[in-house]
């Protein structure tokens, strides 16, 4: 992949930028020799839609004032995109941060190339293509002072926001420069001169503050929930309500600064392994006025297999001893009398799974009571239990969720 950089300043494409007399350029990325042939396989930003020819457009303004802007074409999810895209351009400008303005480009692909804000992929894609957007922006402005004082561009070098004739140290600041930069040629891609590394001034040293982190941690910033438009319409999508019947909990302390040896089973009579979980659901059940014939479906905590055979011994779905034929009997598949964790629990989806632990088991009853579990689904399922415990089973909790206020 290769950026083709392009000098806008006259386009009138960034109104009030370039019109103001200064340098505007764009990054078109164009992929590599004949990746793009017809039935060629696509890699990376190329196999993005609208990435293949005209990639993200990363534009840079600088202004008679020497304010440089950078237009940011992602979205600013938390990931810091709108300080790290914008850095790497500002780097290779050799421009100073404090004078760098930050623009969020609107969404349109067809202008802009592929937005999609996922994946990790804003770097990855982009690193290369705004490094040569910035080199090519310090190019042109060390070739319009080179020109002004009638020397080789050999002799000048742009540095935080000047370029500087190295035998005299005379300076001109980017802004002075700005409107003859822009009527410079571009460097061809083969011409840019990148910086080594060990030269960056932002890029890996970890000083540049994320830009939005005030705002964002003060509720200044916007997000498209703040949205406020004139005669602007209200909704939320419809969704049956989730009641929560009742919850338990309940641990041992001791356990934890003398842990007692303890049976997986849970049927030492003196252990609090099993005991705990018994207490917990006892607790749920009483709160939510239900018996354990009423539950529909069970949504374990389950990092280990021998877990839900425990818990439902624990629970009281099953008498002691009886957890393992109660589990091959079927009793616990979708269709049978106490379906447990249908997406795979836990065990599918890691320890920590798609949401911590209990939460994750609580989304999934709320799916299975609204029935939008889909191939998951169990039928006619209108309470479930939720489990989640830890420390060696030392501690559990148990709530219990119906579609019915109780």
């Amino acid at each position: 992949m290769r950026a083709i950089i392009e000098n806008v300043s006259r386009r009138g494409f960034l109104t009030g930028l370039a019109s103001a007399g200064g340098l505007a350029l764009t990054a078109r990325i164009v992929p590599m020799g004949g990746a793009c042939a017809q039935g060629a396989a696509k890699y990376g930003a190329e196999a993005m839609p609208h990435g293949t020819v005209n990639d993200p457009h990363v534009f840079i303004s600088i202004t008679k004032d020497g304010t440089v802007t950078i237009f940011c074409h992602r979205s600013e999810m938390g990931q810091g995109v709108r300080t790290g895209n914008p850095m790497v351009v500002a780097d290779e400008l050799d421009a100073d941060w404090s004078r760098i303005k930050i623009a969020q480009a609107p969404g349109d692909e067809l202008r802009y190339g592929n937005q999609d804000t996922d994946g990790s992929r804003s770097t990855r894609h982009f690193l290369r293509p705004m490094r040569e957007c910035g080199a090519a922006a310090r190019m042109m402005l060390e070739a319009a002072a080179a020109e002004r004082w009638g020397v080789e561009v050999s002799d000048v070098e742009a540095r935080n926001h000047v370029v500087v004739h190295k035998p005299s140290g005379r300076m001109l600041g980017y802004g002075e420069l700005a409107a003859e930069a822009g009527a410079m040629p571009v460097p061809a891609s083969s011409k840019l001169k990148l910086k080594d590394p060990s030269q960056f001034r932002y890029i890996g040293r970890g000083q540049v503050p994320i830009v939005d982190i005030v705002d964002m941690t003060t509720g200044r910033a916007m997000y498209g929930i703040d949205t406020r438009l004139p005669g602007m319409k209200y909704a939320v999508v419809a969704r049956p309500p989730v009641y929560v019947l009742g919850s338990g909990f309940d641990f041992y302390g001791p356990s934890y600064q003398h842990p007692p040896a303890w049976d997986l089973t849970g049927r030492s009579g003196t252990d609090p392994n099993g005991v705990v979980g018994r207490r917990a659901a006892d607790l749920a059940f009483a709160h939510a006025g239900v018996g354990r014939d009423d539950v529909d479906v069970l949504e374990l905590y389950d990092p280990f297999s021998f877990e839900i055979i425990r818990q439902l011994e624990a629970f009281r779905f099953c008498q002691d001893g009886e957890g393992g034929p109660f589990v091959a009997d079927g009793h616990i598949a979708i269709d049978g009398s106490h379906p447990v964790t249908t997406d795979g629990g836990t065990m599918s989806f890691s320890h920590a799974g798609t949401n911590p632990q209990m939460m994750q088991r609580a989304i999934r009853a709320v799916q299975q009571i609204r029935g939008d579990a889909g191939p998951l689904q169990v039928p006619d399922a209108h309470i479930a239990l939720c489990s989640n415990g830890g420390a060696g089973a030392m501690f559990t909790t148990v709530a219990l969720l119906g579609d019915q206020p109780r």
